[in-house]
């Protein structure tokens, strides 16, 4: 019984008469093509038994063909096509069963040379096996020496492994002994590094704080140096509408607002320079952020920065009230001329009238 989906001998049997009927030589190809499937294998002795019963089945299944003239009324071209037929089925079948025996015969002699080559390498397999049986005992009585030194070399080995164990483990008591001591110096590190940057913060928040109120007092001092100015330009204006009564008093003015656009001078020279300072403390506390290895270095450097500032500011404030007392005194002046010029802008007046 053949396998599921293999190729019987009534399928290539019934192949083979198909195409006989359709007028081909049957052919291993064109059964595996009629079919549909198979191997050459499979297909070809399955053939060539199909060529062998062929002429018996077509005797036994087929009558015997009447003379030509009385062929049951066939024409003389359709009994010679049927001739011709079975003549060229004749040889194709000849010659199939050529091949296939040929292919056998190959097959056979491909089969005892392999086996004739197989022979000679079992041959030489066996010598190399008995050369190689030999080496190995060679070598076994070798390695049962080695084995012995090993041996030998092992319990040495065992020996000084003890010995490096107890080295081992004392050098792991100091080693974690050593480690709990730089835990500790690293936590102490890590509480004085935390330390000194609360210090350094709080010093940075104090420094801001200066800055900030630094820069509120050169608001206000810049507002009363506005207002200043302000008032400068009214009794300027004053003056200017009584040229023609005093110049001498009016040279005095001028004088006067000279010293007084020269301590301005000097007052805006000492807010740039307090400005610049600032700006420089500012730069100074953003690289202070970087560098908290160095803050108190930093913060001393600071503290005499701080005290430099206060002296700056409080020549400033002196500065300041210098030009109050300077814009206090031009008041008084210009009141006085005005009293001074009272009498004859009355006299002119009175003339006119």
């Amino acid at each position: 019984m053949a396998p599921p989906g293999g190729i019987t001998k009534q399928d290539v049997f019934v192949a083979a008469d198909e195409l006989l009927r359709s007028g081909e030589g049957p052919t291993v190809d064109r059964v595996r093509r009629q079919i549909g499937r198979g191997s050459p294998n499979t297909v070809g002795p399955h053939l060539k038994d199909w060529w062998k019963t062929l002429a018996s089945r077509l005797n036994s299944e087929a009558p015997a063909l009447p003379p030509p003239t009385a062929a049951l009324g066939l024409p003389m071209p359709v009994v010679n096509a049927a001739k011709l037929i079975w003549e060229t089925a004749s040889r194709q079948a000849a010659e199939d069963a050529q091949a296939v025996l040929d292919a056998e015969r190959n097959l056979i002699a491909e089969a005892r040379a392999a086996i004739t080559e197989r022979e000679t390498k079992l041959e030489a397999a066996r010598t190399a096996l008995e050369e190689n049986a030999r080496l190995a005992s060679q070598r076994a009585d070798d390695l049962h020496r080695q084995l012995e030194d090993a041996l030998v070399r092992l319990d040495r080995a065992e020996t000084r492994s003890s010995e490096l164990q107890a080295q081992l483990h004392t050098a792991q008591t100091e080693v974690g002994e050593e480690r709990r001591r730089l835990q500790e110096q690293i936590q102490q590190h890590a509480r004085e590094r935390d330390a000194d940057a609360q210090r350094a913060a709080g010093n940075e928040r104090r420094y801001l704080q200066d800055i900030d109120r630094a820069r509120g007092e050169t608001t206000r001092v810049q507002q009363q140096l506005g207002e200043s100015q302000a008032a400068l330009r009214a009794a300027l204006e004053k003056l200017e509408t009584t040229r023609e009564a005093g110049e001498r008093r009016q040279r005095e003015l001028t004088e006067a607002v000279a010293e007084r656009e020269r301590l301005l001078a000097a007052k805006d020279q000492v807010l740039a320079e307090r400005d610049r300072q600032l700006a420089e403390r500012e730069r100074n506390l953003v690289e202070r952020r970087g560098e908290l290895a160095q803050a108190r270095e930093s913060s001393a450097a600071l503290q005499r920065l701080c005290a430099t500032q206060e002296t700056q500011a409080a020549a400033l404030q002196e500065a300041l009230a210098s030009a109050g007392r300077t814009e206090t005194d031009l008041r008084a002046q210009v009141a006085a001329l005005q009293q001074q010029l009272a009498p004859k802008t009355t006299s002119r007046r009175r003339v006119k009238a």
